[in-house]
């Protein structure tokens, strides 16, 4: 009793102080959360049973609770030879003139066409966003494995065919997948978890595997997804990643966004893709359902048909709408800004209105408040080492404090 006593008062202690960091575990060691009953359960596994210890500290924390606070914010850095000059000015520049970086950072493995590409060259600024304590998502708008060309040649394809062995279209499949996880394993092999976005959007015509592919049907698709995880995770044994499934926005001639889920076991978030900033087309509530943590896989404003997109959003509203109709909420990705017609187009928390205001909120979560590292045998750290001014009331009672579950950051006061 004096030792559960002692134990009690200490973390409270740390409390009422500003917690210091907690020892890490050591690499192979069993993590467990502390939740409110003083009870301790084994950290969940990811879909990849033999996930990274690190992989499964990072799973947890996005799974705590957090009602609108502490939302992950994201920015995307494009891909190839650009995502160097577009951490400079998206992730770099956000630092200089708010004060803060995203704690998100994400790029595409993207190609134009069959060729032999170096993927690996463009990890240079995620390894070092990754080092810095920043997290990592990458998706993947894969060749055409018939035509060899870009994602968006729907010429020709046929998913069955993509898992019959004897077919050309698979060897050549294959080809792509080996060498997108050896890119994958050189970022696994440098301790970073991945965010996996593959075969997004598949519930849109505009990719060569989406519903044009396998007509009303998402069998093949759910197949295919099940083939990539088996090889990258049993075959390749990339351990670092983390399986985000992630929809097109809803529109009124689409599939909804949980047509084509292709199973709790092989799915660790689930996300969705909306270009329109009062996030009319968020199917929430449908990824809810589905009982893993729910993002935003890509974002931003709106797109050029819907009328210029010249750096006018205020991106306050984005805050306002996660905290208050979406929740559960716990990433966003804003996409890169590109040039249409010799305008830009802005999609970017830089190149749009009221970033500091939005990158300094108390309930986003920025790259310095990541605390999910910080773990011990004892309890998970929350994405965020929250202002207690943002935590939801149910995160506030003295039994949770006492719980060793919420910690408070010596730099809270900053945001009150």
């Amino acid at each position: 009793m004096r030792r559960i006593v002692a134990l009690l008062a200490s973390v409270w202690l740390m409390l009422a102080v500003a917690c210091a960091t907690p020892p890490v575990a050591p690499p192979n060691a069993d993590v467990h959360i502390q939740h409110r009953d003083s009870m301790e359960h084994a950290l969940p596994l990811p879909a990849n049973r033999h996930a990274s210890l690190d992989a499964r500290r990072l799973l947890a924390a996005l799974q705590a609770p957090h009602n609108g606070c502490g939302i992950i914010s994201g920015q995307n850095i494009g891909s190839g030879e650009l995502v160097t000059t577009e951490y400079d000015r998206l992730v770099e520049g956000l630092q200089r003139t708010t004060g803060r970086y995203p704690a998100l950072v994400g790029l595409d493995y993207y190609d134009f066409d069959d060729d032999h590409h170096d993927y690996t060259a463009s990890h240079p600024p995620l390894l070092a966003h990754w080092r810095a304590g920043g997290l990592i998502t990458i998706s993947w708008s894969a060749i055409n494995p018939w035509t060899g060309g870009d994602a968006w040649d729907t010429r020709q394809a046929n998913l069955a065919e993509l898992l019959d062995e004897s077919s050309a279209a698979h060897q050549a499949w294959m080809t792509h997948l080996s060498a997108i996880a050896d890119a994958l394993g050189e970022l696994r092999d440098a301790g970073v978890v991945v965010l996996w976005r593959p075969l997004h959007e598949m519930n849109g015509n505009w990719f060569w595997w989406g519903i044009d592919a396998h007509p009303g049907d998402p069998a093949p698709y759910r197949a295919l997804w099940r083939q990539m995880f088996q090889y990258f995770s049993e075959d390749r044994g990339l351990d670092n990643l983390l399986w985000v499934y992630s929809a097109a926005g809803a529109e009124p001639s689409l599939p909804a966004a949980d047509t084509f889920y292709p199973g709790d076991d092989v799915v660790d978030i689930v996300a969705q893709s909306v270009y329109d900033g009062t996030l009319q087309r968020f199917e929430y509530d449908r990824l809810v359902a589905l009982g893993k943590p729910v993002a935003l896989g890509e974002f931003g404003p709106g797109l050029p048909w819907m009328g210029p997109q010249d750096g006018d959003y205020d991106y306050r509203q984005l805050l306002d709408l996660l905290t208050t109709r979406y929740p559960q909420t716990v990433f966003w990705l804003s996409w890169h800004d590109w040039v249409e017609h010799d305008a830009l187009v802005a999609m970017s928390i830089f190149a749009n209105r009221h970033a500091a205001e939005l990158m300094n909120d108390q309930c986003i979560t920025t790259r310095d408040e990541l605390a999910w590292r910080a773990s011990s045998p004892d309890a998970i750290h929350l994405p965020i080492q929250r202002n207690e001014a943002c935590l939801p009331t149910a995160w506030c009672s003295s039994g949770d404090r006492a719980s060793g579950v919420v910690h408070r950051h010596a730099s809270a006061a900053r945001r009150s």
